[in-house]
């Protein structure tokens, strides 16, 4: 029987002139590749017919949408018109790459899915390209030489000059011809060179070509921040909050401090914590030459190697950051909070603050063990500052208690800080754990942004929200098999509640760290959106995005919107245009999380690979976390990276929760590929 992609270039021949002109009555269709045979396999499907002028006419429908490649060459399209997911086989994606938009044809037999399959259909057209440049590697072969994408999902190679094969093992950026033939080889041109695969220093200019990350500013962006600073003027109709005694908490490495925090007893049962936020606002105009960047890079994104950030340096680590000892514009939340951790509300103001204090996280954690005075002694603060510590870690224990008990999602994880020598070589890795330290600030910045929120719901504005599906629970139970099989859990998690435990139960374990990951897979992305969704994880029906305008663009939409309701003005921006915010800031995190973690897991398993040439069998302890028919899936805990082992290369039988020692079998660190096998 011939099957769906046999007949993909046929269908696409038939299908083309209809697109030019779908009203005609009789288009004069091209006979397909292969024939009589072809159109009669075509006809018996009921995939075409022939009108009473013997006219070809293809049935089926028509759908548009992103298209997704899986590695294995198959293809999902997400559809835009409706809410619909079309399977894309191999060999039935026409030219498109990855990330393409595409027109897709389902045929009738495929149009309705049905039996809990996806509709399956085939490409036809694309209609826009997601990218006009690939990053890739130039790699010889007989005709000369081609470039293999960096991202495997594409699955083409480009063809290249033949000069182009004296840069063999080179990273370089090609930029795509026009490309229309599917039966016909894609062809390229190396618009820059990136290095030499060998080469660390490599790592970085390749993220940042693939990702398409900005490494400057326009002229005019910078001259516009050039040309910021403060005036009595900008004091005018502030709440001045200079008598208050304000610190910030941050990493010890950190340049741009956009929060801070002070807090004041009320009366016997309450307090008012003040979360004073960076105005960015005040400096970043709508319509400004900073704005219009601010929202295309939509966020800062945190390399191993530097920053890529929203705001140009003059701002983010000067004007707007909040440093200790100079006085500083900020947008302020006094939120009313009592005893138990029950906050009765909030407002909003301009503010101008100076900070007293600039606390690493490390400081403010030792300020809480112990006597108060023993405190100051082991860290050399003062006793008001250590005062303030305590307090806030007090009402911040409260605010956590009370959301737990609300339904919130404990994730206990701890994230990995890469060091790296001068040559891109990474030196060590250390786990930076969530602390109390850290949980303080979580908390008050949870609260800020949760009241941000609920001040504009209550006045009817509409705004970004911070939203988290709940999960689809059968979802949650396949990822979680693993689980079952290691012991971990006696049943999948079917409610919010019995999720909360077993993260909890997972938080407990040494090896937390990868089934907490394991579970996290199936959980919905937290996104930005017009409508009030909630937030499944926080269990927060309102939550919105406050607390860091600096290095988020939703941030200072929200600051735009608070103000304009604060001095009595109607709203700027339509829910339309918020849409269009919401949209694009949420793919700007995408790009921005995914360019994160692919150096930091490049820069990783480079290390991997330079160790394994030193000690070619390098023991590395191991846990399997999933086992499938050609293989099993395991965890590294030294270096936080999962990798492949193969059955063919394990003879024992292998099972989820099961600690073994590996070394590695097969490395490429820029394509995040690891294959590994048993030491014996």
């Amino acid at each position: 029987m011939t099957r769906l992609t046999d007949l993909a270039r046929s269908i696409q021949t038939l299908v083309t002139p209809e697109l030019a002109d779908p009203t005609a009555a009789a288009a004069a269709i091209p006979r397909p590749p292969g024939g009589s045979a072809q159109i009669d396999e075509l006809l018996r499907r009921g995939w075409v017919r022939r009108d009473p002028r013997g006219a070809l006419h293809t049935a089926g429908r028509f759908l548009e949408g992103r298209l997704s490649f899986t590695r294995g060459g198959s293809a999902f399209v997400e559809t835009t018109a409706v809410a619909e997911t079309v399977f894309i086989p191999p060999g039935a994606a026409h030219t498109a790459f990855q990330g393409d938009d595409v027109r897709v044809w389902l045929p009738p037999v495929s149009a309705a899915g049905g039996g809990g399959r996806l509709p399956e259909g085939i490409v036809v057209d694309v209609l826009r390209r997601q990218r006009d440049t690939l990053t890739a590697q130039v790699v010889r072969d007989a005709r000369g030489a081609v470039a293999v994408a960096l991202d495997t999902r594409n699955r083409a190679r480009l063809r290249l000059p033949i000069t182009a094969a004296r840069l063999a093992g080179s990273w370089v950026r090609v930029r795509l011809e026009p490309w229309t033939d599917p039966e016909q080889e894609p062809t390229g041109q190396i618009e820059e060179i990136l290095g030499q695969a060998a080469d660390p220093a490599t790592d970085e200019r390749l993220i940042l070509a693939e990702y398409d990350l900005p490494t400057t500013f326009p002229q005019p962006v910078l001259a516009e921040a050039a040309g910021l600073g403060i005036t009595p003027a900008d004091l005018v109709g502030r709440l001045d909050l200079r008598d208050r005694f304000v610190i910030t908490i941050d990493p010890a490495d950190s340049k741009d401090f956009d929060d801070a925090l002070s807090v004041r007893r009320l009366d016997a049962e309450r307090w008012e914590l003040a979360v004073h936020v960076a105005d960015v606002s005040h400096f970043v105009r709508p319509g400004s030459a900073l704005d219009s960047e601010a929202a295309r890079r939509g966020c800062s994104t945190y390399l191993p190697t530097r920053v890529v950030p929203m705001l140009p340096e003059s701002l983010a680590n000067d004007l707007c950051s909040l440093k200790p000892d100079v006085d500083r514009l900020a947008f302020t939340a006094l939120i009313r909070v009592r005893d138990d951790g029950q906050v009765e509300g909030a407002r909003f103001a301009p503010s101008i603050i100076r900070s007293r204090r600039r606390l690493a996280y490390e400081q403010a954690f030792a300020a809480m063990a112990g006597s108060a005075s023993a405190a100051c002694r082991s860290t050399g603060l003062d006793e008001r500052t250590v005062d303030t510590i305590r307090t806030l870690d007090g009402i911040a224990r409260a605010l956590g208690q009370r959301r737990r008990a609300e339904g919130a999602l404990e994730l206990s994880s701890s994230e990995l800080k890469l060091t790296l020598g001068t040559d891109g070589r990474l030196t060590a890795i250390t786990p930076v754990y969530q602390d109390a330290a850290h949980r303080l600030v979580e908390e008050c910045m949870l609260a800020a942004n949760e009241y941000a929120c609920r001040t504009l719901a209550n006045a009817g504005v509409s705004q970004l929200h911070r939203v988290h599906p709940e999960p689809e629970y059968a979802r949650i139970g396949e990822a979680c098999a693993s689980l079952l099989q290691a012991g971990i859990t006696a049943e999948p998690p079917a409610c919010r509640a019995s999720l909360a435990r077993l993260l909890s139960d997972i938080s407990a374990r040494t090896d937390a760290a990868v089934w907490t990951a394991t579970v996290l897979r199936a959980l919905p992305r937290a996104e930005y959106a017009v409508e009030t969704q909630g937030h499944f994880g926080l269990a927060k029906t309102h939550y919105a995005h406050f607390t860091s305008p600096i290095r988020r663009y939703p941030d200072l939409v929200t600051h735009r919107l608070l103000k304009e309701l604060g001095a009595g003005l109607p709203a700027s921006l339509s829910a339309a245009a918020l849409g269009r915010i919401a949209t694009a800031s949420s793919d700007c995190e995408r790009t921005s999380q995914r360019a994160e973690r692919h150096l930091s897991e490049t820069k990783r398993l480079r290390w991997l690979a330079e160790a394994a040439q030193r000690q070619p069998i390098q023991s590395l302890a191991a846990v399997v976390t999933s086992v499938g028919e050609r293989g099993a899936d395991v965890y590294l805990p030294v270096c936080g990276l999962f990798g492949w082992l193969p059955r063919a290369r394990s003879a024992a039988e292998l099972t989820p929760g099961q600690h073994l020692q590996v070394t590695p079998a097969r490395l490429d660190p820029a394509r995040r590929e690891l294959e590994l096998m048993p030491v014996r």
